[in-house]
C-alpha cells in the first residue's frame, strides 16, 4: 500500500509542477503586438473594418487586431489591447460611432496612451458640434457612464476625439473603391 501511496504522491507532484510550468510559461510568453487595432461600430462600420483588415494584412503585410473578431473579450481586455497590444489605432467613424460608450472610451484611452490614430470617415459621418458635446455631457450618466471604461470621463473623451480629428483622416467616397480606401489608410498609417 505504501508503494501505491508513493505513486499517487509522485503523480500529484508531477501534476502540480506541470501546472506551475505552464503557468510560468504564460507569464514569460511575449504579449501579442499588432501593427494596428481597428475600432468601429460593428453594425455600420463593421464591413469597412473587415475590408481594411483584409487588405492591410494581405496587401501590406500588417498585423491587424479587429475587435469584432473577439466578442468574448471583456471591455477591460479590449482597453488593454488599445493600451498595450497595438502600435496604432484606426477608428471607423460613422453617424453612430460616438454613441457607443466603449468606442468613445477606447478613443480616449488611445489618446492617453499616445497611440497614433487614423480616422476613417464614412459618408454618413457628421462631426459633432458644440450642441452635441453639451448634450453628451448631460447624457454622460446612467447607462452610458456605466459602459465607459473606468477612469474615462467626458473631458478625456473630448480630448481623444479632438486629437483623432486633428490627425490623419481618410474620407470614404463611393468613387474611391475598396482597395483605394485601404491604400489611403495604409499610407496614413505609415506617417
Amino acid at each position: 500500500t505504501s508503494g501505491a501511496g508513493g505513486v499517487f504522491i509522485a503523480i500529484m507532484v508531477c501534476s502540480i509542477v506541470s501546472g506551475l510550468m505552464r503557468g510560468g510559461w504564460q507569464l514569460f510568453k511575449p504579449d501579442p503586438m499588432y501593427d494596428a487595432l481597428i475600432i468601429s461600430y460593428n453594425v455600420e462600420g463593421g464591413w469597412m473594418a473587415r475590408m481594411m483588415q483584409h487588405v492591410l494584412e494581405e496587401s501590406f503585410g500588417k498585423t491587424v487586431f479587429l475587435q469584432a473578431d473577439h466578442p468574448e473579450l471583456s471591455q477591460d481586455v479590449r482597453i488593454d489591447y488599445v493600451k498595450r497590444h497595438c502600435k496604432s489605432v484606426i477608428v471607423v467613424l460613422n453617424k453612430r460611432t460616438l454613441q457607443r460608450p466603449e468606442v468613445a472610451g477606447q478613443i480616449a484611452v488611445a489618446n492617453a496612451s499616445k497611440k497614433p490614430m487614423v480616422a476613417v470617415l464614412c459618408e454618413d459621418f457628421v462631426s459633432p458640434d458644440q450642441n452635441y458635446w453639451n448634450t453628451f455631457e448631460e447624457s454622460f450618466s446612467g447607462q452610458f457612464v456605466s459602459n465607459v471604461p473606468f477612469g474615462v470621463g467626458v473631458q478625456a473623451i473630448k480630448n481623444g476625439y479632438q486629437k483623432l480629428m486633428e490627425g490623419p483622416r481618410v474620407v470614404i467616397s463611393n468613387n474611391l473603391g475598396s482597395y483605394g480606401i485601404c491604400s489611403a489608410v495604409a499610407e496614413q498609417h505609415k506617417k
